[in-house]
């Protein structure tokens, strides 16, 4: 089974196999009882700050207008420009709280900035966006089956900010990301920081920018935990406990969540499985 973070424990409690008192509810009769299906969601929380640059052009006036043909054009003919870029051209990772051993949070930088997030409009001005995001979150959601037919998507509560420590950690790397983009090396091209970060400048004010406008990352995992445990969902091999035959090879299966993007990972837990089947197979 792959089909996500979402849609595997939903297949999973469809068929059957998931908390007895949730499936009764859902009218699936309990093929075996697994109550930790569809919890232990984890993301990565993340808010876009963004600034007015100047003395430099960035790609909300490379993609508009006679521009944007020029840039299909040079794409279409030499593989280069715009579209030819990766979606961060700037990466980098930071402690910002204390103690910590490994990096809790990553920023990504794009030279782009969006007028309108929802529809993907970008400024009419050079802009560019700092993405804040948090690495290694306390905080648990889920992910459950909400009706017997598969078609109807099942609901997700993400539960982000649910911890003092991400809470702290998200307003950490915000004011970190500010102190970095005004730095004097910035001075040259910084113009202006925009809304909706702009103005809000105490803990408190930064705590409820992260709420308003806070987002995923597109990196859940988790709802299918692996480990040795009663609570877990499948065992070190990939097996979902008590079910012979079945395995689950997708990002669901992580007990945490990785410090960065999650696509090699899932990559990795795909190739590892098919490595577990042809061992058992042999």
């Amino acid at each position: 089974l792959s089909a996500g973070a979402f849609g595997s424990p939903q297949l999973l409690e469809l068929s059957g196999i998931g908390d007895p008192e949730r499936l009764q509810r859902l009218g699936v009769p309990v093929m075996h009882a697994l109550p930790a299906v569809g919890e232990n969601l984890q993301d990565h929380f993340t808010l876009a700050m963004r600034w007015k640059v100047r003395n430099s052009t960035t790609f909300n006036q490379r993609t508009k207008g006679l521009r944007a043909a020029l840039e299909g054009a040079r794409y279409m003919l030499t593989r280069g420009g715009v579209l030819a870029n990766p979606p961060a051209l700037v990466t980098g990772f930071a402690r910002v709280m204390p103690g910590v051993e490994a990096p809790d949070v990553q920023y990504q930088i794009v030279p782009l900035s969006f007028d309108n997030l929802r529809n993907g409009a970008l400024d009419p001005f050079p802009g560019i966006t700092v993405w804040v995001s948090v690495m290694r979150p306390e905080s648990r959601g889920s992910a459950h089956a909400v009706s017997r037919d598969a078609r109807v998507a099942p609901a997700i509560l993400q539960n982000q900010l649910a911890t003092e420590k991400d809470r702290r950690t998200i307003v950490g790397g915000l004011e970190l990301a500010r102190r970095i983009v005004d730095a004097p090396a910035f001075s040259h091209f910084r113009a202006e920081e925009m809304s909706p970060n702009a103005g809000h400048r105490t803990p408190d004010e930064l705590l409820d920018l992260a709420r308003r406008f806070g987002a995923t990352s597109y990196h859940p995992v988790g709802t299918c935990r692996m480990g040795a445990d009663e609570r877990a969902v499948v065992d070190p091999r990939l097996r979902v406990s008590g079910v012979a035959g079945l395995r689950i090879a997708d990002a669901s299966i992580m007990p945490t969540i990785v410090t960065g993007n999650t696509n090699a990972a899932a990559i990795m837990i795909g190739e590892k499985a098919a490595d577990l089947i042809l061992a058992d197979a042999a």
